[in-house]
């Protein structure tokens, strides 16, 4: 939308603080006035505990349930994440995850998890607790959110996107066959998401995914990698940890290696390990939603590939090069 024709207005807040930081007036006011709201503020990082990433993605989501609830009931649509499944596919050999999905069933596997996603996991069971209690909620769990899917150009600091850079730089990747990393473009979810918000009655949960005939596996995702000038070998898990180790600041992934490294499962399995087998993600509710318009998740190909490489490795570069 644009800017200047006054359907935008900008409020200065803090989700994580009471009254999401905003004077008793001004509050008091929105909460009257809103009609929806659209939770998907939240802090990304693999490396902080939960004690940090808690207060953001959790604390932050209370409070948003408490402005929903406030003045009149509003509906929230909540932006989750499919990374709550937890490794349903190695540690419980699920085949395939529905919308239905119950968080219980990944309740255990959230103890190997890192600070990021547990949190994740509470703010939605918060949002389904609330759900429950009657007020109205949807839930949205995209996957990988990548660059645009016309320009390319999306977050270099993003997890998958330091890898195809940091993979590139190693010259190898690690043999995952049964790995699928869930890539979405962030206008695909922009648009589904918000076409959602405005059709739908508030109570679903919609998983934000490629079908499994969309997107290349781990294993060839790289290879396509390969094909756009960036060769990559493909090694066995313990020979791609072991050079990781060794990769200096100038490499993508030197901010995720002890991350990447750390042994999270029984001290024998790092998080690629254990997530390396993933089940199909069904995505019935959002397609059925969907149908009659043209809003559909694009293809993860080459096409798409090339653009994102492009937009990646200048970044990267730039970055480099300021260092």
């Amino acid at each position: 939308l644009p800017w200047r024709d006054g359907r935008i207005q900008a409020v200065a807040g803090d989700i994580t603080r009471t009254r999401l930081g905003l004077e008793a007036s001004v509050h008091d006011a929105l909460a009257l006035q809103c009609d929806a709201v659209v939770h998907s503020a939240a802090s990304i990082s693999y490396i902080l505990p939960y004690a940090d990433a808690g207060r953001p993605n959790v604390a932050g989501t209370q409070q948003v349930l408490a402005f929903c609830a406030h003045g009149r009931a509003k509906p929230l649509h909540h932006v989750s994440s499919l990374s709550v499944h937890g490794a349903v596919g190695t540690l419980l050999g699920l085949e395939e995850v529905d919308e239905d999905f119950a968080l219980e069933r990944s309740l255990d596997l959230m103890s190997y998890e890192n600070g990021y996603t547990r949190a994740k996991w509470v703010a939605e069971r918060l949002a389904v607790d609330a759900r429950d209690s009657g007020l109205p909620v949807s839930i949205y769990r995209p996957g990988f959110i990548q660059g645009h899917s016309r320009t390319g150009i999306g977050n270099a600091d993003d997890m998958l996107c330091r890898l195809l850079v940091g993979n590139a730089q190693l010259g190898m990747s690690p043999d995952l066959p049964d790995k699928y990393w869930l890539p979405v473009p962030v206008d695909y979810v922009a648009s589904a998401t918000a076409h959602l918000v405005l059709t739908q009655a508030p109570g679903g949960t919609y998983n934000l995914a490629p079908e499994r005939e969309q997107e290349p596996s781990h294993n060839a995702l790289f290879d396509m990698l390969g094909e756009h000038g960036h060769p990559v070998r493909r090694v066995a898990p313990a020979v791609w940890l072991r050079e990781l180790g060794r990769v200096g600041p100038d490499n993508a992934l030197f901010p995720l290696v002890a991350f990447l490294r750390e042994k999270v499962y029984h001290g024998t399995r790092t998080v690629l390990e254990l997530h390396h087998r993933t089940p199909r993600v069904r995505t019935d509710h959002t397609r059925a939603a969907l149908a009659g318009t043209d809003i559909q998740c694009p293809d993860i190909d080459a096409a798409l590939l090339r653009r994102y490489v492009k937009d990646l490795f200048a970044r990267h570069r730039s970055a480099a090069l300021a260092a």
